[in-house]
């Protein structure tokens, strides 16, 4: 502006501040245009990079897995029968340690299991070993 004002000069300044708000608007709005398709864009190569890796963006709490679903199953599947069978092993193991424990306590089993070794082994003393137990009982 002049350092007179008049009315033409602040008409001027006035149209020239309008003029310039609306480049300035202009501006703005193309950004952000480019802003929104630039993140439809990234977005889009993220659901493509998702659907690759087999990733299910929509429960993150199952975590990120590289692998495919068809490898995760079958070690779960795998685990799982480990553990089945860890379970087994721990039902056998507690049957024998109370079948080691009743062979100490009970001499009638030790005597029995004692007397099925033998059979197995060395049949020809099984009758002798018999008349020994029938001597032992009376």
């Amino acid at each position: 502006v002049d350092p007179v004002a008049t009315y033409s000069s602040v008409e001027q300044a006035v149209a020239t501040l309008i003029n310039q708000k609306h480049k300035l608007t202009m501006e703005i709005q193309e950004n952000k245009a480019s802003r929104i398709q630039n993140m439809q864009g990234i977005e889009s190569g993220l659901r493509k990079m998702f659907c690759m890796l087999h990733i299910d963006q929509f429960s993150p709490s199952r975590g990120i897995s590289l692998m495919p679903k068809e490898v995760n199953r079958a070690i779960g599947h795998v685990d799982k029968q480990i553990k089945e069978l860890e379970m087994k092993l721990k039902g056998i193991l507690t049957d024998w340690e109370r079948a080691k424990a009743d062979l100490k306590t009970r001499p009638y089993h030790r005597t029995q299991r004692q007397l099925w070794i033998e059979f197995l082994l060395k049949p020809e003393l099984v009758p002798a070993n018999l008349r020994a137990v029938q001597n032992r009982a009376k």
